[in-house]
């Protein structure tokens, strides 16, 4: 994609970010500083569409991972500010997400990674199903839905993005709370932090560093 072609699309994701950020507020009624959440909202979701559109360029994938990183943001907000991952952006990111690697899969015949996509899907839903009934109240079912999202977008590139996305949303959300306990002492003892954040985090950073022919 030429320089042209990624201002214009990081422009667009701007405009697309700050919508989805006000509609994000039916579930944060009465946000503290409304304004900066949406221009950080802005911001976040077109700085996102700038390194899609350097990293996929001008290819179809682009569409799917531009909608996946339009729901992502306001989902992360959410679940920072209230602890929640709202079902239906979720399955707003899984339905457009999905139809659009459907719409790839099968203008590039590709099938082989619509499957892989899908089974990763699974893979993970089952993984963090598993979570969901070994630690109950520590793992949302919010996480659960939103693996299954994340798991989908990363197995599309390959086995190894997925492990490695899946990974690293873990891992920065374990040294983000040592982070928080050390700096907090002994009043963060029992102090907790969103996964999603991190998850979307972790997913994001394997899609943006796989390899350009990533697929096993």
């Amino acid at each position: 994609m030429t320089s042209v072609g990624v201002i214009a699309w990081t422009l667009a994701g701007a405009v697309i970010g700050a919508g989805a950020q006000v509609l994000a507020r039916r579930w944060m009624p009465r946000p503290d500083h409304r304004r900066l959440l949406e221009l950080a909202g802005a911001v976040a979701t077109g700085s996102l569409f700038a390194l899609l559109a350097w990293r996929l360029g001008a290819q179809l994938p682009l569409f799917a991972y531009s909608w996946l990183a339009m729901v992502s943001v306001p989902l992360a907000t959410i679940d920072w500010a209230i602890r929640r991952l709202p079902t239906t952006l979720i399955l707003t990111g899984a339905g457009g997400m999905i139809t659009l690697l459907c719409v790839t899969a099968g203008l590039d015949h590709d099938l082989a990674a619509l499957l892989r996509a899908l089974t990763g899907t699974v893979v993970i839903l089952a993984l963090y199903g598993a979570l969901y009934v070994a630690i109950p109240g520590q793992f949302g079912g919010g996480d659960l839905r939103l693996g299954g999202l994340l798991g989908c977008a990363l197995a599309w590139l390959g086995w190894t993005t997925l492990a490695t996305g899946t990974l690293s949303g873990w891992v920065a959300a374990a040294l983000a709370l040592l982070v928080q306990r050390a700096a907090g002492g002994r009043s963060a003892s029992n102090a907790s932090l969103p996964l999603g954040p991190f998850l979307i985090i972790g997913a994001f950073a394997a899609v943006l560093t796989a390899p350009a022919s990533a697929s096993v």
